[in-house]
């Protein structure tokens, strides 16, 4: 999961080249619909893992969502705001779908599904809040200097502040 945002940061604060197989750099992807060019970007950042369906979903949903409204793909329109939003977004979703997986069947001991789709909401919100203040504050102001392995961290510094963040809201 860390890897495959380290390389999505990579990609669309710098442009560097993604995969030196492909040798495929995103302003080359302008012009393409942007679902076509979201599905390569996607397609070049997931590893060949166990998690590889779950930074799948998170990388699209995250590049979805922060695309949304663009009918074509256009590398210049990622502005420093729009790259700590997908880097917001694509966290969250994995913190968040990993939580989900590490409780195995609690969500199912709600009193109704009601309830379990309130829990979720509020689980939803509550990991997209700390991710917000453990990784805006680090990501603001200074993506110029921040490299790969960086980001990496700071995700992986996140993931623990949700956890105990987590922990505490359910004890």
């Amino acid at each position: 999961m860390a890897r495959a945002g380290g390389g999505l940061f990579d990609a669309i604060s710098n442009g560097k080249r993604v995969d030196a197989a492909l040798n495929l750099k995103l302003a080359e992807l302008n012009g393409l619909p942007t679902d076509v060019a979201i599905d390569k970007i996607v397609q070049m950042l997931v590893p060949d893992d166990g998690d590889a369906d779950r930074i799948r979903v998170a990388l699209n949903e995250a590049l979805a969502d922060c695309l949304d409204g663009y009918e074509d793909f256009d590398f210049n329109n990622f502005s420093d705001e729009m790259v700590v939003q997908v880097m917001l977004a694509y966290v969250t979703q994995c913190v968040f779908g990993q939580i989900v997986l590490d409780s195995r069947d609690a969500f199912a001991k709600a009193s109704s599904a009601a309830r379990s789709e309130q829990a979720e909401r509020e689980l939803h919100a509550l990991v997209a809040a700390c991710v917000d203040v453990h990784m805006r504050r680090l990501l603001a102001g200074s993506l110029g200097t921040l490299d790969q392995r960086q980001i990496e961290e700071a995700q992986l510094h996140a993931i623990r502040d949700v956890w105990i963040e987590w922990e505490g809201y359910i004890s």
